[in-house]
């Protein structure tokens, strides 16, 4: 009897829940939504408001809307309906945000629009013109999700275009690229279908197809997920391909294969990106199975969950409490739901001293680049990372065996390890957050505003003790196009923000030297190749030629736009849209005063100078002296710890190279200026023609210009700084005899010690602070 009761409750624990690792998932239920049409039910992709909404189709133009809160029981909502004849209506897209949701349907040979949204009512839905797009019999590809390479919720588009039976391999002699026609005619809207472009897309892709039968396309983590079906490659027959489309340029999708491995007699179904996990359901021999990958590097192998189901029609849906549902259609026009629980990690880098699974972090070194060539790498995307509580930083974690240090050198350089130390400066911040037996976790914080501007460069790095590499990628670029890719054309449009890559290869820089927009930077990773990433503004349009790597030429056109950035600060190089001072308002005087006063908001002060690099005469903002001649970064002279200079940056200039500083004053630094009365003052330097000018910056958020110049001009009665301790260590920064604690309420560093070492120059430099009622001035005397 006992061992009856052991085996029913194994039994019974079986058929209730399954587990691997730290991935749940509950045996199938049917639910109580019902159709007794032909047509698919089409879910919502996420949860809105607490509930799943499905989308169903019936006549007279009508979408019946029901409502879930669990997945299993279903309730009738208001239904959407135009008035039309008896056809039925079908369900395209469903587009959920935090704030509404964005229904596209069909119905009587027309297109419809309709959104709810906070007052929790469908609006009138608005027909989308499409017929200079879609045929009377042609079924659409429709997408709405992420602008593609943002990763974020900030930019949408909703596409919708032909669906090609028939395809194209353009180019058929060269096995290195193939170009694809998946699509054919498509319709654009960046403003939630209220506006819509149209031209011919084409789609583009390591493999060519010549044949594909249907088409659908979806949102996949900011990429566009390309499912098709009964695939014809060349003589072969394919049963379902998989594409991820990464960039969209001047209407030509550009995608390649998952490299996600699946074993070679397994055909991908469906796969999605939420909850930071890859999920994928795959048919192996008639049967489907869900399979997962706890590393987000998408060169593992994924786990398989102990499931089989027969079924169509398949929806991963994000589900409230960490849930995901999977809905599908089975027998008997039934609908069922497999609940998988998804339980969130943290974003970071595991390093695993065995064989098992990181199930704790989104990434581990596990396989990554293990080989004698380069050191194991954990790469994270920037736009996964989560934000601190304040806001100032994104933040990520890496867990180490005990014996695996972080070094001293860990993001410590301005992204760049051999830049001469009177620059580093302490970009990412490193805290000890928890210590385990065997394990330490480490937690690392970057300033967020390095998502507002650009960079000189695509990532940056910690090595560790055992040499093994973390890198944080940039992914926020809008597009990134090689300019040697064999496009269908010879002329190429290019727009504000884009990152542009030109190889040089047998060419010499000297002998091909382009136009570009002013305001554009630009970097090198390779001595063949250079990458520029497009002015944020481009004031007017203009052409120039490329010769690529073929030797052929090819014709860029520049497209205005964009936004401008108010800097206050002078651009001795005219080479930015972003700034009002240049050298022309310069007078005879090698001096000048930059006056930044009365503001409530954060702001960026730049200083850009002629020279090929900061060794070259350019002095600014990286770090101040105080007394002692001893070097302090430049937050510490302002008592704060989360004011941070971006690194300098290589500004195009049609005549050699320019260099810019920014530095950047958050909110919270501002609030604490206005409350301290305080006026802050330093300055920059910059080699002109042999000729040294000296920038001098006076910034007060609480003073107007006029208060601060009187104020400057009491400097006579110069007083040393008093009340500034010279810190031995981060944690011994006093300020006003109260101490500085870096990242208020954060954990205390273990790492960067502040670097200190003796001015090397024969002119004094001077960083004063001035208060409401006393004078801070610190001057250093420099010996020869």
């Amino acid at each position: 009897l006992k061992i009856c009761i052991f085996l029913s409750l194994v039994s019974f624990l079986l058929q209730c829940k399954n587990t691997l690792a730290n991935v749940t998932f509950e045996q199938k239920v049917q639910t109580n939504l019902s159709h007794d049409k032909n047509g698919d039910i089409v879910y919502g992709h996420r949860e809105f408001k607490g509930g799943i909404y499905a989308f169903l189709g019936y006549d007279n133009c009508t979408i019946k809307v029901n409502k879930t809160v669990n997945g299993i029981d279903w309730n009738e909502k208001k239904d959407v309906k135009v008035s039309g004849n008896n056809n039925i209506a079908v369900v395209y897209s469903i587009f959920t945000s935090e704030e509404k949701m964005i229904l596209i349907f069909k119905c009587d040979n027309k297109f419809y629009i309709t959104k709810y949204g906070k007052e929790f009512k469908w609006s009138d839905p608005k027909v989308i013109d499409v017929s200079n797009v879609i045929g009377t019999n042609t079924t659409p590809a429709v997408y709405s999700g992420s602008l593609l390479s943002m990763n974020n919720d900030f930019e949408k588009y909703i596409l919708v275009c032909e669906n090609h039976s028939q395809n194209y391999i353009n180019v058929v002699d060269q096995e290195y690229m193939r170009e694809i026609r998946l699509l054919g005619k498509c319709m654009l809207s960046f403003d939630e279908g209220n506006n819509w472009k149209n031209e011919v897309m084409n789609l583009y892709s390591d493999e060519g197809y010549t044949k594909i039968n249907t088409l659908r396309l979806s949102d996949y983590g900011g990429k566009i997920l390309v499912k098709g079906t009964n695939a014809q490659n060349l003589n072969q027959t394919i049963r379902s391909i998989i594409l991820l489309c990464s960039n969209l340029h001047d209407w030509k999708l550009f995608c390649g294969l998952p490299t996600i491995r699946f074993r070679k007699d397994i055909s991908v179904e469906n796969l999605t990106y939420l909850n930071t996990y890859h999920l994928a359901i795959v048919k192996n021999e008639d049967k489907l199975q869900l399979a997962f990958t706890y590393d987000l590097f998408e060169t593992f192998d994924p786990q398989y969950l102990n499931t089989e189901f027969n079924g169509v029609s398949h929806y991963f849906v994000l589900a409230p409490d960490e849930m995901v549902y999977l809905f599908y259609h089975g027998n008997e026009k039934k609908n069922y739901v497999i609940k998988i629980k998804t339980v969130p990690r943290k974003i970071g880098c595991e390093l695993n001293t065995n064989d098992t699974v990181n199930t704790i972090y989104t990434y581990t070194y596990k396989y990554i680049y293990n080989n004698k060539l380069s050191a194991k790498t954990c790469k994270v995307p920037s736009s996964h990372l989560k934000y601190s509580s304040d806001g100032l930083y994104k933040l990520f974690e890496v867990r180490l065996p005990k014996d695996i240090k972080v070094t001293e050198n860990c993001f410590r350089y301005s992204f760049l390890s051999d830049l001469n130390n009177k620059y580093h400066t302490t970009i990412i911040k490193t805290r000890v957050i928890n210590k385990l037996e065997d394990y330490v976790e480490v937690q690392f914080h970057f300033p967020i505003y390095y998502t507002k501007f650009l960079y000189n460069y695509k990532s940056t790095y910690c090595v560790l003790s055992n040499n093994y590499r973390i890198v944080v990628e940039f992914d926020y670029i809008r597009n990134h196009i090689d300019l040697d890719f064999p496009f269908d054309t010879d002329t190429v449009k290019l727009y504000s923000n884009e990152s542009v890559t030109h190889a040089f290869r047998n060419n010499t820089e000297k002998t091909h030297v382009h136009k570009f927009p002013k305001g554009t930077y630009m970097t090198s990773y390779f001595s063949y190749e250079k990458e520029y990433v497009i002015s944020n503004y481009i004031e007017e349009p203009f052409s120039t030629t490329f010769t690529i790597l073929t030797q052929t030429q090819m014709n860029v056109h520049f497209m205005a736009g964009g936004q401008k950035y108010k800097y206050e600060g002078i651009d001795l190089t005219d080479s930015s849209p972003n700034y009002e001072l240049s050298l022309n308002s310069l007078s005879d005087s090698q001096n000048v005063d930059i006056f930044v006063s009365k503001f409530d908001n954060n702001k960026t002060i730049g200083f850009v100078c002629p020279v090929k690099s900061s060794y070259d005469g350019l002095n600014c903002f990286d770090n101040v002296y105080i007394k002692n001649k001893t070097l302090v970064k430049i937050e510490y002279l302002f008592g704060e710890n989360d004011i941070f200079v971006v690194p300098q940056r290589r500004i195009y200039k049609t005549e050699g190279t320019a260099m810019e500083s920014l530095l950047y004053l958050n909110n919270n630094n501002v609030k604490k200026l206005i409350d301290d009365k305080s006026i802050i003052h330093f300055y920059c330097e910059c080699n002109v023609n042999n000729n040294v000018i000296k920038v001098n910056y006076y910034i007060s958020p609480f003073y107007d210009e006029n208060s601060i110049k009187q104020e400057i001009n009491k400097k006579d009665q110069e007083i040393p700084m008093i009340n500034k301790t010279i810190p031995q260590d981060e944690k011994d920064i006093l300020f006003n005899n109260e101490k500085v604690v870096p990242l208020s309420n954060e954990p205390q560093e273990i790492i960067q010690p502040p670097i200190q070492e003796k001015l090397n120059t024969t002119d004094p430099s001077k960083a004063y602070i001035y208060g409401a009622n006393i004078i801070f001035i610190a001057i250093i005397s420099i010996i020869s």
